[in-house]
């Protein structure tokens, strides 16, 4: 979760998880969410985001 979405943002986001998956052979995928979006949304319900909130890992 970032403060703010924008393409910028997501594009880095995605560049920095495609470099590190590929120097160590593994696919990343990336879930990507303004805070907006994440407290506005019924994103904030989904197991995904429960199991990373559980085990608080931080974006």
């Amino acid at each position: 979760m970032v403060n703010e979405l924008d393409r910028t943002t997501w594009r880095t986001l995605s560049d920095i998880a495609w470099e590190i998956g590929f120097q160590h052979g593994v696919v990343i995928t990336t879930v990507k969410y303004s805070r907006q979006q994440f407290e506005s949304s019924p994103h904030k319900a989904s197991p995904l985001v429960h199991s990373i909130l559980e085990e608080g890992i931080v974006a």
